[in-house]
């Protein structure tokens, strides 16, 4: 049996909805139902007024494409009013130290065989990639459970972990032990998925790694993604201004991150490992 529940968009709608997009949205279609009334009148107008409004209360939004060209409307605002405070996973929300040298961290992954470096631009190595594909695919199969104690296994500073749902979304809270550490982090359930398999794909992959380079290494690979970790869409650049189309969920000083326009989900900041190579003076 077919509920408005079933018809609505929990992407789209109640806590994410975007109100610029939705004013947007009826906005231009008022100025079409008008036009189509001047010509057809007020019987052919009307109806299809009524259905591109409940489209849009159901949906969102009406018009194809708006969760990407919206972030250029919300980007010309002057201010952010139409979106409650979310939690932000941090640029490396599986919570890093401080005391390993970004480059070096870009060397030992080139010798180690996880990315190759051509004319100055990084990329995973095919081998690591189809591994850490393998791994993606099992992560995702975990319950709630197994996810975060698998989290707690391997990040050896992590006190606790707890799976939450908020504001209509799926998050993991690290908490963290440590001076050199922030004392929580929080990950959406996708970046979760991803971190998790890097690591174990890397334990297998590069066994004479140290471990904690390992661990600081996954948020910077996590920008080499070509697939989203939970639907395998195609991962595309989008822009961080505050938008349905791109949600704020990344702590970044970068105009544009990956994301899944399917979970509209971020994934990774754009090419963080090389940024770390250029900025560190190589």
């Amino acid at each position: 049996m077919v509920t408005l529940d079933t018809l609505r968009s929990q992407a789209y709608t109640g806590p994410n909805r975007c109100w610029p997009c939705t004013i947007f949205n009826i906005i231009v279609l008022g100025f079409v139902t008008a036009s189509i009334g001047y010509v057809l009148g007020p019987l052919v107008a009307v109806p299809l007024a009524v259905v591109g409004g409940a489209v849009v209360w159901l949906r969102g939004y009406l018009f194809p494409g708006t969760p990407y060209f919206g972030s250029y409307i919300a980007a010309r605002l002057p201010l952010d009013v139409f979106h409650p405070e979310r939690p932000i996973s941090t640029p490396d929300p599986i919570t890093t130290t401080n005391d390993i040298d970004p480059a070096a961290l870009v060397d030992s992954c080139i010798k180690h065989g996880i990315v190759r470096e051509c004319d100055g631009q990084i990329g995973l190595a095919r081998a690591f990639r189809e591994q850490w594909r393998r791994e993606i695919r099992t992560v995702r199969g975990f319950s709630d459970d197994a996810l975060t104690s698998n989290l707690e296994a391997v990040i050896p500073w992590v006190k606790e972990s707890e799976f939450i749902e908020h504001q209509g979304s799926s998050w993991i809270v690290l908490s963290a032990e440590g001076q050199r550490v922030e004392k929580e982090s929080w990950l959406t359930v996708v970046i979760a998925t991803a971190e998790l398999a890097a690591v174990r794909a890397l334990r297998n992959y590069a066994p004479d790694m140290d471990h904690r380079r390992r661990i600081v290494a996954v948020p910077s690979l996590r920008s080499f993604l070509e697939r989203c970790p939970m639907c395998e869409t195609p991962i595309e650049k989008t822009s961080v201004d505050s938008c349905c189309g791109s949600p704020q969920r990344i702590d970044t000083e970068s105009e544009h991150v990956l994301a899944c326009p399917e979970c509209d989900e971020i994934i990774a900041d754009t090419a963080q490992m090389n940024e770390r190579r250029v900025s560190s003076g190589e």
